[in-house]
């Protein structure tokens, strides 16, 4: 199990938001294995109203190698349903996907999140040290008629990301991807991006910190 930790966290490590050019993605076949591998451990970590049933198989994300990593694990079998449309009304959103970030944090308020406001999985890897992951549940709120917001739990079940959705002209595919844009290497912050069905999009800051 440190081996499959210490793999997990080689994916996840995506270099602090330094330059666009050095992320890539993390490799498929590992992004799944080893989401299914943490998956137990984020379930329990998971006391949010939000209960995701995640599915690894669809696990993605993006680094910069040995650094820092952004990775979500979509909920099963999400699409575009009249059932879906329903829970966007109910008091908590539609169940969306596990966020985990490692040495990357949102910012709330235009601050950095403190270690306090977030979910934190701690793992170890083969070599017997200790990482931190920070695991928020995301949920598809529709809080106006033309209103649909991300939103993520953190430790405390207050809302540590709230960003609305916008349809977006290029198509994707998968149900909920991620990335990431202006990168600055001088504040260390990004834009992630969230996408639902190749085609809704949010996005919100966050900021490269020194492990979590």
């Amino acid at each position: 199990m440190r081996c499959a930790l210490h793999t997990m966290i080689a994916c996840l490590v995506l270099s602090g938001f330094v330059r666009a050019q050095d992320v890539e993605p993390i490799p498929a076949e590992e992004a799944h294995k080893w989401a299914g591998r943490l998956l137990a451990d984020i379930d329990k970590a998971n006391t949010s109203p939000v209960k995701i049933a995640a599915d690894a198989n669809l696990a993605n994300g993006i680094h910069v190698p040995d650094r820092l990593g952004v990775m979500v694990i979509p909920q099963k079998d999400l699409k575009e349903t009249e059932e879906l449309a329903a829970q966007f009304k109910s008091d908590c959103g539609a169940p969306l996907a596990y966020l985990l970030t490692y040495a990357v944090r949102p910012l709330v308020a235009d601050n950095v999140a403190k270690a306090e406001q977030l979910r934190i999985l701690k793992v170890i890897d083969d070599q017997g040290q200790s990482h931190e992951i920070c695991v928020i549940p995301l949920a598809v709120k529709q809080v106006a008629d033309d209103d649909y917001r991300l939103q993520g739990y953190g430790a405390d079940n207050k809302l540590v990301i709230d960003a609305k959705f916008s349809q977006i002209s290029e198509s994707g595919s998968g149900s909920v991807t991620i990335g990431v844009k202006d990168a600055d290497e001088v504040t260390l912050q990004g834009t992630v991006e969230v996408t639902v069905f190749g085609k809704y999009r949010a996005e919100f800051r966050a900021q490269h910190t020194e492990g979590n």
